[in-house]
C-alpha cells in the first residue's frame, strides 16, 4: 500500500465513530418524523436540510400543530447560527472555492 492509501484508511478509521453517531441521529429522526410528515417527506427533509437540529425543530413544530411557515422559520433560525461560524472560519481556509466550501461543510 502506498502512503496515500494508508492515510485514506487511517482517515476512514477515524471517521467511524462519527458515522455511527450520524447513523443514530438519522435513525432517531426517521422514527420521530415519519408518523408526523410521512416517509417521503422525511427522506426529502433529510436530503435538503443542513442540520439535524433544524430537522427536529421543524418536526416538533409540525407535531405540535404549527404550520409549515413556523416549521420553516424554526429550521432557518437554527441554521442561521452557521453564518457567524462560517465567517469566523473563512480566513483560515486554503485552496479554491470548491475546497473551501467542502472544508466549511465538514467543519460545521
Amino acid at each position: 500500500m502506498g502512503e496515500t492509501s494508508e492515510r485514506l484508511w487511517a482517515g476512514l478509521r477515524l471517521g467511524i465513530p462519527y458515522s455511527i453517531a450520524a447513523f443514530l441521529l438519522g435513525l432517531s429522526f426517521g422514527v420521530l418524523a415519519e408518523p408526523v410528515i410521512g416517509g417521503t417527506a422525511t427522506i426529502v427533509m433529510s436530503a435538503i436540510l443542513f442540520a439535524g437540529s433544524s430537522q427536529f425543530a421543524s418536526t416538533a413544530v409540525l407535531a405540535g400543530g404549527g404550520g409549515a411557515a413556523a416549521a420553516i422559520i424554526a429550521g432557518a433560525l437554527l441554521n442561521a447560527r452557521y453564518l457567524p461560524m462560517g465567517i469566523a472560519l473563512a480566513p483560515s481556509l486554503r485552496g479554491g472555492r470548491l475546497r473551501r466550501a467542502a472544508t466549511g461543510q465538514a467543519m460545521t
